[in-house]
């Protein structure tokens, strides 16, 4: 059977270099150098699904680790790879969520100079996006977008770096289903007067509205909810404004005598039908069909 061909990566170690593993995205770290990875001769896209034989294990070190695996795969020059079919047994993508809600504790760990020991993958909801700019940083020119990734109950600002911001700006658009989800990969948090900071590594990945589980289920959590975005907050707020400064109903005749210095302040809504034009007066005038202006007729 298949599962006696290949090794199970929670199975791997620094025993042997003869491993064989059938993935697509799978959940351990792998890095190859820029010679070893062009010297495939299959190319490796993602959401692919390939045979990887023949390479070392090596234990994850430094800090903002991509998955929280002990372990990290590296290809070398004996590295096979093989492209094979897909037949859906490995999902086509794998994400380590932080809930939003718990994003503060976790950045609150470390000091300020102190880099996380793990990026981390974020879900929520696009709010307040800012278009495409670019920043003075001390690396020079960077472009940056920014906007606030929500839930029902949390909210953080986030600000996407290079060329991954770039993309961002490019397939934001009004013709995403709304609300938009975002899933970031690889994230550093960190925090700043007491607020939560998250930004992009190079190593990031951004999706919108991603066709996976873990979208479709978000969008029914808020539903559920009753998640407004700011603009659907901003109209009921009109509504409820709208509701409670109308008056009652009453006839023009008497508006006057009931009307009050305070009701100046208010909105009046006036319904009325035109049973008689008086022809004698010159309420009308001859108007340019383009311009609207009074046309004078010489």
């Amino acid at each position: 059977m298949e599962s006696a061909v290949f090794n199970l990566i929670k199975d791997l170690d620094q025993s042997t270099t003869n491993w064989k593993v059938k993935a697509r995205n799978n959940h351990v770290h792998a890095f190859a150098y820029p010679n070893i990875w062009n010297g495939f001769k299959t190319p490796v896209i993602e959401v692919g699904v390939y045979v990887f034989n023949q390479f070392s294990v090596k234990d994850a070190i430094d800090n903002l680790k991509p998955v929280q695996a002990d372990i990290c795969i590296r290809f070398s020059q004996y590295t096979m790879v093989t492209t094979v079919e897909d037949d859906g047994m490995i999902p086509a993508y794998k994400f380590e969520f932080l809930d939003l809600g718990d994003i503060f504790v976790e950045a609150s760990k470390y000091q300020p100079q102190q880099q996380p020991e793990f990026a981390i993958d974020i879900i929520g909801v696009i709010e307040d996006f800012e278009p495409l700019t670019k920043l003075d940083t001390k690396f020079g020119m960077r472009d940056i977008v920014k906007f606030r990734i929500c839930d029902s109950s949390n909210q953080h600002k986030v600000s996407v770096w290079g060329d991954l911001a770039v993309l961002a700006n490019n397939i934001y658009t009004k013709e995403l289903q709304s609300p938009v989800i975002a899933i970031i990969t690889s994230t550093k948090v960190t925090t700043f007067m007491n607020t939560v900071q998250i930004g992009t590594l190079p190593s990031s990945k951004l999706y919108l509205n991603l066709d996976d589980e873990s979208v479709t289920d978000m969008r029914m959590r808020l539903k559920e909810e009753g998640y407004l975005s700011k603009r659907e907050k901003y109209l009921k707020a009109a509504k409820s404004e709208f509701v409670q400064t109308f008056m009652e109903r009453m006839k023009l005749k008497d508006l006057n005598e009931k009307l009050t210095y305070d009701d100046l302040k208010k909105r009046i809504y006036t319904t009325f039908s035109v049973v008689k034009v008086d022809e004698d007066v010159a309420w009308w005038f001859y108007s340019c069909n383009k311009c609207q202006q009074m046309v004078r007729v010489l």
